[in-house]
Formats: structure tokens, C-alpha cells, sequence
């Protein structure tokens, strides 16, 4: 006689069945009391927290992460180039370097254009990046807000007679609005050097 496994009780089924239908109902009220808490502006319990986290509401690590992976598989500016083949492919062969559309360009020390997709950079939002932000800021309106019509003239000549960094070979004169900003960081840099520089 070969072995013939016997079926489950009723009892116990029933019981299984009582216990899934119990769990719904628990999770189900849970539910329905954190939506009440979130509607009147209240805190769920310390027992509750984890339940109603992991209902769906977001934290900003992942609302973060979901912003980078939008800017990566991003789309829109590239796809109304007239220099984009079908495939995706860039036809303007002409070496660039910088930001163009969703890519960013850049050549290798051997001439070889290469291009990687953009990404929105970090933006931590340091004390020493406000502040240089509000310096460069404040240099920059203070061209056309404090400096007379012969000072800005100077400045356009002063700026005439310096050459911009070079860029891919190429490179030019400073405007004047260029110049005084480069002014305006450079004195602070040089009194900062001059002091370091002296004896205690």
C-alpha cells in the first residue's frame, strides 16, 4: 500500500483563515487612524510609525534619488537638436567642451572628444559657499550700481589688456564687468596672503 497523506482538518483551516482576515482588519484600522492623524496635522504613536512609513510616505533620500534618475533619463533639450541622428548620435563634430543639451563635453589630453550624460551637481549650501556667492554676487551689481560712467570705461580698457583662461585654444579679452569682479576678489586674496605672511 503506497502512503497517502491526509488532508488538513477543517478546524484548522478555519483557524488560518480567522487569523489572515484578523491582520487585514488590524492593518486596515491602522491605516485609517494615520490618515485621520495626517489630516488634522497630528503625530501617529511610536507603535504606529513604522506601519504608516512603510504605506507610502516618502522621505527625502528617495525623493532625492527619484530627482537624479529624472535628470538622467531626461530628454528634451537633445531630442529638438538639429545635430541629433536617430540613434542618439551627435553629428556636430566640432571639439567643444562644457555643457551642450544633456550631455556635458569634454577632450582628453590626447584630443579625443569625449561626452558623458548631465547630472544635477550637489548642492550642500556651505557657509563658505553662501559666502562666496553673496561676494560674487555683490561685486557684480556693484559694477553698474556704484561705479560712475569713467570708472566703468577705465575698467572696460583695464579689462581690454588681460586675456580670459584659455578654453579648448581659444581665448579673449575681459569685459569690464569681468575685470572688476576679478578685482574685487583679488584685493581681499592679497591682503589675506600678506597677512599670513607676517610674524606673528
Amino acid at each position: 500500500m503506497g502512503f497517502v497523506s491526509k488532508p488538513a482538518p477543517p478546524l484548522t483551516r478555519s483557524r488560518n483563515l480567522h487569523r489572515c482576515l484578523r491582520r487585514c482588519r488590524l492593518g486596515a484600522k491602522v491605516k485609517q487612524r494615520a490618515g485621520g492623524r495626517r489630516a488634522k496635522g497630528l503625530s501617529a504613536p511610536a507603535g504606529e510609525q513604522s506601519t504608516t512609513r512603510s504605506a507610502g510616505v516618502p522621505n527625502r533620500s528617495k525623493s532625492l534619488r527619484a530627482i537624479k534618475r529624472q535628470d538622467k533619463l531626461r530628454r528634451n533639450t537633445c531630442l529638438r537638436c538639429p545635430f541629433r541622428a536617430p540613434s542618439g548620435r551627435c553629428l556636430d563634430l566640432t571639439p567643444r567642451s562644457g555643457r551642450c543639451g544633456d550631455y556635458v563635453y569634454y577632450v582628453l589630453p590626447g584630443g579625443k572628444q569625449w561626452r558623458r550624460r548631465w547630472v544635477r551637481p550637489k548642492d550642500p549650501r556651505t557657509a563658505a559657499q553662501l559666502q562666496n556667492r553673496a561676494r560674487l554676487g555683490g561685486a557684480s551689481h556693484g559694477y553698474g550700481a556704484r561705479l560712475s560712467e569713467v570708472e566703468r570705461t577705465s575698467c572696460t580698457a583695464a579689462g581690454a589688456q588681460r586675456q580670459s583662461r584659455p578654453r579648448l585654444g581659444k581665448s579673449g579679452p575681459l569685459t569690464g564687468q569681468q575685470y572688476w569682479v576679478h578685482q574685487a576678489y583679488a584685493q581681499p586674496a592679497a591682503a589675506a596672503a600678506r597677512d599670513a605672511k607676517m610674524p606673528a
